[in-house]
């Protein structure tokens, strides 16, 4: 797009420089300092070139527009790509990590893509050679708003408006999680416990529907380990033996400040 972006900038300077000779043109002629041959010769002269620089961009923006639909295009495959990622990671058919590394790829693809279909609407727009600017390099493009912890430097970045929050889990999903989870959990002794949390945290955060009134898409997950909850389990349970139970709240207070640290929502 570099070179599109040179061709529309060098001919919105033509189009402003043989407007600025006109203009010029009329001045002279009103104080007298041209002949009438002269006004006459350097008008049609101007105007031609006036009239090649219009031309060359319209042929310009013509490009960018099939450009643009083109982008549009493309986005459209790569959106209902990740909401079906998301649904088979939902239901079991992806592992988490699997599914992080797809969608983090799927994001970058729907980012970069977003990021040039708004670089398209901006030059398409463009009136003056100070409207084309310049194009922002691959590594200036802004990612998806994202919030993870509750960080309020990122919600900043959010799209205003109302957001709804509702809950898609189904029991009988839950129960034979739980009913399997368990069982684990006492054939290792308590040593799946941890396992068990981060997967039940997983289940229950990713069936967290979003809806905003910006109509923007929301993804909603849980990025937490099994093997960071399993040392701090450790560390808390004995912290609270030898409290005698005292350290109780603080433990739960930082499962659940983990926890919460670990839910990522990307807003697209």
């Amino acid at each position: 797009m570099t070179s599109e972006v040179k061709s529309l900038q060098a001919a919105f300077l033509k189009k402003e420089q043989n407007q600025n000779y006109l203009s010029n043109l009329e001045r002279l002629r009103t104080e007298g300092s041209v002949t009438a041959e002269q006004y006459a010769a350097l008008k049609a002269d101007y105007q031609q070139r006036l009239t090649a620089a219009v031309s060359e961009i319209a042929n310009i923006k013509s490009q960018l527009k099939n450009q643009l639909h083109t982008a549009t295009q493309n986005l459209i495959p790569l959106r209902s790509k990740l909401e079906t990622l998301a649904a088979e990671h939902k239901a079991g058919r992806l592992t988490q990590e699997k599914y992080h590394s797809s969608q983090k790829e799927l994001t970058r693809e729907i980012t970069s893509t977003e990021s040039i279909i708004a670089e398209l609407q901006r030059l398409i727009g463009a009136r003056s050679s100070a409207d084309t600017g310049t194009i922002p390099s691959r590594a200036a493009v802004s990612p998806p708003a994202r919030v993870e912890g509750v960080r309020l430097k990122e919600v900043s970045r959010m799209p205003a408006g109302r957001v709804n929050l509702s809950y898609t889990g189904r029991g009988e999903d839950i129960l034979g999680r739980v009913l399997l989870w368990g069982i684990l959990t006492a054939i290792t002794l308590g040593i799946y416990y941890p396992w068990a949390i981060s997967n039940f945290q997983c289940y229950i955060i990713e069936h967290i529907k979003v809806d905003m009134a910006s109509q923007s898409k929301v993804n909603v997950m849980y990025t937490g380990k099994a093997e960071d909850i399993f040392g701090r389990l450790l560390l808390w349970g004995i912290l609270t033996v030898v409290t005698l139970g005292i350290y109780a709240p603080w433990a739960m207070t930082n499962l659940y400040r983990y926890i919460i640290e670990h839910i990522q929502v990307d807003v697209y």
